[in-house]
């Protein structure tokens, strides 16, 4: 089979994992963690594996919305604006998808500026980029637009963004389909929901009517984290790179594929230090994680008074979820303030269940010390004994657990809200780390404890191919790149 591209070096193949797994996704291919390239990947047509085997980001309403996409008309659906133009192509052999990233790949700025400023505003990324493109379809690709444009979402009025790509693909002159991410969602590169869209709409129906079996996937795109070299700034990101490494597929930056460019930084890419991880399955392979029971056994028995247990904690690191570990598992009263509205309203509530001779774990933040010490008196004033647990983890984890968060089919209800980047920043800048100082019995910190929200009797890095797709889904999240 063809090969597109020069391996792909990953960072995480100079690391033996600790304990990673591999879900098989029947869908796409798959990339074992322990590989240390992006070998070229063959795919058996969709007709061979059954509908029900998938695992798809996508939820069954989004699903069942790309079977029923019409053609030739922009289509505004929840998180992503799309206008599919591939049509028949019965009788004719095809080879495999070629999608691209937009802005940075097809096309740049005329201005020369960094975003562009009104509807026409744009121009090939180079002159050759039409004719590649009519080339590749001409072969027998079907050929995919595929880009992020989180600033439409603010906008009440997108027709102009929508004559801008009917403009561009009218230039090329061939059918190239369109899909746009409008949230931090499924949709949303280095997630694969856009590409699952497509391949719902189109992709798997045309290559069932295919005679070849040996159907290519190839992503073209400039987000692939190379680092600053001579005049070239370095790139903004590596969403695109991890998006095709979720997939499994071939990857190539613009100039590889248009100016077939044999420079190592257009070659061989490499996942940059310069981007944090965005694997929850790298950051659980950390020697130092410990084990989740082990560590609320150790706490519970570590005290044989009525206690508070003071969470100092930042957003979306777990702590609502050990707080309930600690009122499921050993008779805690859970207190927090987002469900009780105010610092009054918690400590009325603390004391009517003090009086009951119940501890309590104060679920919250409690960035700064001035809350605290108000927790601190409460407890002095009941004669109880007050424990901080404070969880230190970095912003880059806890803005990545928050993604996972939105996405995980399993997270309460109470849990799934969107928490502003601005929130993160706010909590870190603000932060007075605890000490004993300020009147505790105890200060405990902790690291990151990587805990599935799944059936207890199934690690969260472990794999049964006989779990539901429901759980399969959470196990693919786990070891796929988000942001």
């Amino acid at each position: 089979m063809k090969r597109f591209f020069a391996p792909v070096t990953t960072e995480a193949a100079t690391k033996k994992p600790r304990r990673v797994f591999n879900p098989t996704i029947e869908t796409f291919p798959s990339i074992s963690p322990t590989s240390s390239t992006i070998e070229v990947s063959s795919i058996t047509p969709q007709s061979t594996s059954s509908s029900n085997d998938k695992v798809y980001l996508l939820n069954q309403s989004q699903q069942e919305t790309a079977k029923c996409c019409v053609y030739n008309e922009w289509l505004e659906i929840p998180g992503i604006l799309t206008k599919l133009r591939t049509r028949s192509t019965q009788g004719k052999l095809l080879k495999g998808v070629i999608a691209f990233d937009l802005d940075g790949t097809i096309i740049t700025t005329k201005s020369g500026k960094k975003f562009p400023v009104s509807e026409d505003d744009w121009k090939f990324w180079h002159p050759s980029v039409p004719e590649i493109l009519q080339l590749k379809s001409s072969e027998g690709y079907l050929l995919a637009f595929l880009s992020n444009q989180g600033g439409l979402e603010k906008k009440t009025e997108n027709a102009g963004f929508k004559r801008k790509v009917d403009a561009i693909i009218e230039r090329i002159g061939v059918p190239i389909d369109f899909i746009c991410s409008l949230q931090k969602d499924v949709y949303r590169k280095p997630c694969t929901g856009m590409w699952e869209f497509l391949s719902i709409a189109l992709w798997e129906k045309h290559f069932e009517n295919s005679a070849t079996n040996k159907i290519e996937y190839l992503y073209v795109g400039d987000a692939a984290g190379r680092p600053a070299s001579g005049t070239r700034s370095k790139d903004f990101s590596d969403t695109d790179l991890k998006l095709a490494i979720n997939l499994g597929i071939e990857f190539q930056t613009p100039e590889k594929f248009f100016l077939n460019s044999t420079q190592s930084i257009h070659t061989s890419i490499s996942i940059s230090n310069a981007f944090p991880s965005m694997r929850l399955s790298d950051w659980a392979n950390n020697e130092s994680a410990v084990s989740w029971e082990l560590m609320l056994q150790e706490m519970a028995s570590s005290t044989n008074h009525k206690e508070i247990i003071l969470l100092v904690a930042p957003p979306a690191c777990g702590k609502s979820t050990l707080a309930r570990a600690f009122a499921s598992q050993y008779g805690y009263f859970r207190i927090n303030q987002d469900e009780l509205g105010t610092i009054q309203k918690c400590m009325q509530v603390a004391k009517e269940n003090i009086l009951l001779g119940k501890s309590l774990v104060i679920d919250n933040t409690n960035l700064n010390k001035n809350t605290r010490l108000q927790w601190i008196a409460f407890a002095k004033e009941f004669n109880y004994q007050i424990r901080c647990i404070n969880i230190k983890l970095s912003k880059d984890l806890c803005m990545l657990l928050s993604t996972y968060r939105l996405l995980n089919p399993f997270t309460l209800p109470q849990d799934r809200r969107k928490i502003e980047t601005v929130v993160f920043h706010k909590f870190y800048k603000e932060l007075e780390f605890p000490t004993l100082s300020e009147g505790y019995d105890r200060v405990d910190s902790i690291g990151w404890i990587p805990q599935l929200p799944i059936n207890s009797a199934s690690s969260p890095i472990s794999y049964d191919a006989t779990e539901t797709i429901s759980s399969r889904l959470v196990h693919r999240l786990y070891t796929m790149y988000i942001k």
